[in-house]
């Protein structure tokens, strides 16, 4: 009777988990893609990347960065850049170069499986190109 119990528990367990919006301050280890591929496989709404105390340019993306990027631009439904004043299409042909370095390390990867389902949305936050924060948008 007590198997049968935990068994009960254990199956609430799993019905539990939010698929709500997460929030995921950028840090150039591991620990960010662990957080990237957890979210985003339990098909969160919304994952919104942040860029606290480390300034990062669109033309300076870190290359663990540009793979969920190019993940989701090859595979998912694409990448569009927004600045306060609205959308930034000028700006979407300086990021060809860093799309397709980026892809060539998506190949037979995590972030090319689960971007699937999600589209990036880049704000920046001036007209110095500074990224305020991505969105990982679920469609």
């Amino acid at each position: 009777m007590l198997l049968i119990t935990a068994c009960a528990k254990n199956d609430q367990r799993a019905e539990a988990v939010p698929t709500g919006d997460t929030q995921i301050d950028f840090i150039d280890l591991d620990t960010f893609d662990m957080s990237m591929t957890r979210d985003l496989q339990r098909e969160a709404d919304l994952v919104v990347v942040r860029f606290p105390n480390q300034p990062i340019t669109i033309n300076e993306l870190p290359v663990r960065l540009q793979k969920w990027l190019s993940a989701v631009h090859k595979h998912g439904q694409g990448l569009t850049i927004e600045s306060q004043e609205g959308y930034v299409q000028k700006d979407i042909f300086s990021l060809v170069g860093v799309l397709v370095s980026g892809y060539k390390l998506v190949k037979n990867n995590m972030p090319a499986i689960v971007g699937r389902k999600y589209k990036a949305v880049i704000t920046l936050n001036n007209a110095d190109g500074i990224i305020e924060k991505v969105d990982f948008i679920r469609f």
